[in-house]
């Protein structure tokens, strides 16, 4: 990108910025011909870089709730439900499936969540969880109604987590 007359790597901008903090820059930048709007967010070690056509100061907003998604879609698929192996394509079943995978995900997330607080996840060396809140709560409720026998308590307590959540719910 060029500043000044110079071409720099576009990071240079936003460089100064604390973690979690983010910047929006209001005048259009040329990039390959194109004009496009940019905003960024300094993280942990590296930098969220939003380019968009369109001037909008939700851009991140916007971008994390596709994030979200994409995040929700994935456990649907290779890391969690795998739901292309049902082969389903009526698409009733479909909808009703993806209704309860929703269910099954927020019910995992919560005993991931739940589980972080009595065994945090470790990290790795490169800073990463070493799996998801997701991933944890699903192996959790797994191994619970594997051994329900052996686990009815746990599973009970699970049980009462999700319906718990479930109560104070917005109508």
């Amino acid at each position: 990108m060029k500043i000044n007359n110079q071409y720099k790597a576009i990071k240079c901008i936003f460089q100064s910025l604390h973690v979690g903090e983010s910047l929006i820059l209001n005048k259009p930048r040329i990039i390959y011909g194109n004009k496009v709007y940019i905003s960024g967010m300094r993280l942990k070690d590296e930098f969220l870089i939003i380019i968009s056509n369109n001037k909008s100061r939700k851009a991140l907003f916007i971008y994390k709730q596709r994030w979200e998604i994409e995040t929700l879609f994935a456990a649907f698929k290779s890391r969690g439900f795998n739901f292309e192996s049902t082969h389903l394509t009526k698409l009733d079943r479909i909808e009703k499936l993806i209704a309860l995978l929703a269910i099954a995900f927020c019910w995992a997330h919560l005993i991931g969540e739940w589980r972080c607080l009595q065994k945090p996840l470790k990290i790795k060396k490169h800073g990463a969880k070493e799996q998801s809140i997701f991933r944890y709560g699903l192996d959790h409720l797994q191994y619970c109604v594997l051994n329900i026998y052996d686990k009815i308590d746990e599973f009970e307590k699970c049980l009462k987590i999700f319906i718990e959540k479930l109560s104070f719910a917005p109508p």
